[in-house]
């Protein structure tokens, strides 16, 4: 069973896993999983606005000029919802599915 969440809500969900280790997966159509990756997840950040950003530390420093993170971007954000446990939330942003786990 999962729980629908607002963009709002879902943003104060990933604000309050801040500081944490999260597992992320990105799963394009038709279900196909294109990426995973984890760290500890950042502060949400104002640097990329209008998206909220939260980086995503791992445990090396990043050599290159990209900042591992996650990015929401307005007005894209659709199905959000938070999956029974409340360790795992999922919404869709430009047809592509963002899944998080909490470690």
């Amino acid at each position: 069973m999962t729980r629908s969440l607002s963009p709002d809500e879902l943003i104060a969900l990933l604000d309050g896993w801040a500081g944490g280790g999260v597992a992320v997966r990105i799963v394009s159509p038709p279900g196909e999983l294109v990426a995973i990756f984890e760290g500890r997840l950042g502060t949400r950040s104002g640097a990329k606005d209008p998206s909220a950003f939260w980086a995503l530390e791992a445990a090396s420093t990043p050599t290159g000029a990209e900042q591992p993170g996650l990015y929401l971007h307005p007005g894209l954000i659709d199905d959000a919802c938070l999956h029974t446990g409340d360790s795992v939330v999922e919404w869709r942003q430009a047809e592509t599915v963002v899944n998080v786990r909490r470690l």
